[in-house]
C-alpha cells in the first residue's frame, strides 16, 4: 500500500496529465524514471549528500530527455525535495489510478517458481473471462510458497499455495 505522500504526488501528477496530454504516456514514461532511479549508480549520486542539487538536477537532465512534461516534472521534485526513494510507489499508485480509470483490474499472482509468459497469459485470460474485466497482471517469485498461487485482487485474496494447505493440515492435526 502506497504512503499518502506518494499517493498526494501520484494524484497531482495524474491530473496534470489527464489535462495536458494522455495518462498512459505519462505512466510508461514514470515506469521509465523509476528504472532509471531504481540503477545502483544513479542512487548513489542522488543520495550522495556531497552533490549539490544544481549537480542532480544536471545529471537528472540528461536521464530524463524525451520525457513528457507532467512526467519529468514529477520527477524533479521529487528529486528537489529528497523525496526520490518515493518513485517506486508513486509509480505503482499512478498506474493504480490509470487501470482504474480504464476499468482494467489489477492482479499481483505469487508463485513459488517464476512463471513464464506462457503461464502468465493463460492466468491472465482464465481471470478475464471469470471477472468479466480486463486484467493487468503482475507477477511475484516467492519460493516461500512451496508450490501454487496466492492471487491478490485489491482486498481479496485466493491462496491455493502449498504453504497455505500445509498449515491447514497442521491446524486440522492439532
Amino acid at each position: 500500500m502506497a504512503s499518502p505522500l506518494a499517493r498526494r504526488y501520484a494524484e497531482a501528477c495524474y491530473e496534470v496529465a489527464r489535462e495536458r496530454v494522455s495518462v498512459d504516456p505519462v505512466a510508461a514514461e514514470l515506469e521509465r524514471a523509476r528504472d532509471i532511479l531504481g540503477d545502483a549508480r544513479v542512487r548513489a549520486v542522488m543520495a550522495n549528500p556531497r552533490v549539490t542539487l544544481e549537480e542532480r538536477s544536471a545529471a537528472l537532465e540528461g536521464l530524463l530527455e524525451g520525457m513528457s512534461a507532467p512526467a519529468r516534472n514529477l520527477v524533479r521534485l521529487l528529486v528537489a525535495h529528497g523525496r526520490f526513494a518515493l518513485v517506486p510507489e508513486v509509480v505503482a499508485e499512478y498506474r493504480a489510478m490509470v487501470d482504474a480509470a480504464s476499468g482494467v483490474l489489477r492482479i499481483v499472482v505469487s508463485s513459488a517458481v517464476p512463471l513464464n509468459r506462457a503461464a502468465e497469459r493463460r492466468i491472465e485470460g482464465v481471470l478475464a473471462v471469470r471477472l468479466a474485466h480486463p486484467v493487468r497482471l503482475e507477477t511475484v517469485h516467492d519460493p516461500a510458497l512451496i508450490g501454487g498461487l496466492v492471487i491478490r485482487m485489491g482486498d481479496r485474496v485466493i491462496d491455493d499455495s502449498v504453504r497455505s494447505h500445509l498449515q491447514q493440515l497442521q491446524a486440522a492435526m492439532a
